[in-house]
């Protein structure tokens, strides 16, 4: 069973993803933080295989030093598509860089492939003929998580 703990101020997007997850058979969601505060908190405790966390907040590279070395896998989802953005937290210890558009297979991909020490990227981060460094991920696809997170708000309204 792989255990994960996600970190995202948007709340609607966190009750998206966790729900996504909760329907893997092989994974649970261990916690949920919507800070940086809470996620640290909850990390020391629980130790997770895999922790899911929002850049947006997150540009303190020692933080992101501080999660890998506990042994702890890191994926970052993001708004920006900026190659320097995925360096710097490639290079901080993170294995994994997804932008937040990514469907929900590319997910559940993301996270079995970095269970494996292996590190993935998102595919809209490659340029066209540009030599693959992403993992393949699954080719189905359930729609993009954004698209899932739109419906939840439009639904609390």
């Amino acid at each position: 069973m792989i255990s994960i703990v996600v970190a995202e101020v948007d709340e609607a997007y966190l009750r998206t993803i966790c729900t996504l997850l909760e329907l893997e058979e092989d994974a649970v969601v261990i916690g949920q933080a919507d800070s940086l505060e809470s996620a640290g908190s909850i990390l020391e405790k629980d130790r997770p295989d895999i922790f899911i966390a929002d850049i947006s907040w997150l540009y303190a590279r020692d933080f992101i030093k501080d999660v890998a070395s506990k042994g702890i896998k890191m994926i970052i989802l993001s708004t920006f598509a900026d190659r320097g953005n995925v360096r710097m937290v490639m290079e901080s210890g993170a294995h994994g860089y997804l932008i937040k558009d990514s469907t929900g297979d590319e997910l559940i991909g993301a996270i079995r492939t970095v269970m494996t020490g292996e590190h993935v990227y998102s595919p809209k981060l490659e340029e066209p003929g540009e030599e693959s460094s992403v993992h393949s991920l699954p080719v189905r696809k359930v729609g993009p998580i954004a698209s899932i997170v739109n419906r939840f708000k439009s639904s609390a309204v």
